[in-house]
């Protein structure tokens, strides 16, 4: 929760200063999206692996609401696009861990 918020801060402060809408130098909203993706997962290499598939094909394609959260302007978008694609991921995951068995 705090490195949303420093997140945020960050990501607005840098975006203003160079101008752009997202700078590729900052990666604090990977890092808290994907932590996302992985939290409350068993512990094992292959569900791992695949919750960071997902939250990279989410992050890449950013279907419905990850876009949603990208077209905001400010640190939030920076951030909130990132947090749902690893809510999505996480679900995705989630989801062939009950099915699976």
């Amino acid at each position: 929760m705090i490195l949303f918020f420093v997140g945020v801060a960050v990501s607005t402060i840098h975006a203003e200063t160079l101008g752009e809408d997202d700078p590729s130098e900052i990666v604090i909203d990977e890092w808290v999206g994907q932590w996302l993706a992985l939290w409350m997962l068993p512990h094992s290499f292959f569900w791992g692996l695949l919750a960071f598939g997902f939250f990279r094909i989410f992050d890449i394609f950013k279907p419905g609401p990850v876009q949603m959260m990208g077209d905001i302007k400010s640190g939030v978008g920076v951030m909130m696009d990132d947090v749902i694609a690893g809510i999505l991921a996480l679900f995705v995951t989630q989801s062939l861990i009950y099915f699976m068995g």
